[in-house]
Parts: structure tokens; sequence; C-alpha cells
């Protein structure tokens, strides 16, 4: 891709996460992020398909200019099971206030749009895959509790680590970071390694 074109998409995606972060995500047209970012909405359409495209793009954007790679590779570079259980919620700690303002956008607006919901359920689907690589991981070091399944296992990590409870206990009701921290350790400790 040509360093013009990535400037453009660059500039659609910014637009984009500016109106989708201001007010209600399913009133944002793109005829609206064509003008923030100064190009025509058929640039728009050109670089992402359809507002279901743009808003998968927009949620892979926000990952990529966060850092949540580098961010994520100390939890796979854990020298146990266990070990990248914490470092999992340590991550969620230090990520979900960077991405909370995006997340918003998928935690309110899914139900009432196919585009918001399209791209959450893409984030999500990376989230639960983690969370059952992890769980297969105790697994494997023999050293998971005991579950029906390693699918109902997994899910249950997925909600127990998801931006809601962590909104919940964050933002409602005005936890630290450090508090966060340690309290979810302890329930994932608790919940998923054997005794």
């Amino acid at each position: 891709m040509s360093s013009g074109k990535i400037e453009t998409r660059q500039a659609i995606l910014e637009a984009a996460l500016q109106l989708f972060t201001q007010g209600d995500p399913s009133a944002v047209r793109m005829v609206d992020i064509a003008k923030i970012a100064g190009v025509t909405r058929q640039a728009v359409y050109l670089h992402f398909g359809s507002r279901t495209g743009l808003l998968v793009s927009l949620v892979q954007y926000v990952d990529e200019k966060e850092g949540l790679a580098a961010l994520a590779q100390p939890v796979w570079d854990a020298a146990t099971g266990v070990e990248a259980l914490d470092r999992f919620v340590t991550l969620q700690a230090e990520y979900n206030p960077r991405i909370y303002s995006t997340a918003k956008i998928g935690i309110s607006g899914r139900y009432g749009d196919d585009a918001v919901a399209a791209a959450w359920e893409d984030r999500m689907a990376g989230r639960r895959e983690a969370c059952r690589g992890l769980i297969l991981w105790l697994e494997r070091d023999g050293v998971l509790a005991p579950f029906d399944s390693l699918e109902e296992a997994a899910d249950l990590l997925w909600t127990l680590t998801s931006i809601q409870v962590w909104e919940q206990l964050v933002i409602d009701q005005g936890w630290t970071a450090e508090q966060y921290d340690q309290y979810l350790r302890t329930v994932m400790r608790n919940v998923f390694v054997a005794g």
C-alpha cells in the first residue's frame, strides 16, 4: 500500500474513532466520517468496503495503536499456565483503560447496530481464542480445576476477564488498577487452578 493510501486510511480511521467515541454509534454515517477525514464518501468505501468493514478495521487499528501485541507478549512468554493466567489479568488491568472509550461503542451499540455488533464479535472472537489457549495451557500443565468441558472453562475465563466486569469494578465501583489486578488474580487462581 502506498504511503498516500496509508495516510488516507489512517485519516479515515482517526475520523471514525473521533465520531464513534463521542456519541451514538448508530448515528455515525460514512459521509460524516469522510467529511472529518477530508476525503470523499467513495474513498471511505474504497478503503473499507462497508460500514462493517470500517468498524472491524477501527477496532484492529485501536489495538495496533495501543500496542496490544507487545503488551500481550508477556502472557505468552510465561513459564507456566498459572503465570500466564496471572499475566492475563494484569494485561486487562493495563489495557482496558486504554481502550475503554472505544469498547463502550461495542458495549452499548452492539444490540441496535449490525456493523457495531460485527466489530464487537470480531474483537470478542480474539479474546475467546486467547482464553481458550490459557485454559488449554493449564490443562497441559495438569493444574486445571475440574470443569465439565474446556469450552465451559474458556467461556467462564472470557466472562470474568471481560471489559464489562472491569468496567463495573473500576469505573462503577472505583477500584484501582492494583485492586483489580490483585483480587482478580486471586479469583482466577481459585476458580481455574486445582487446589
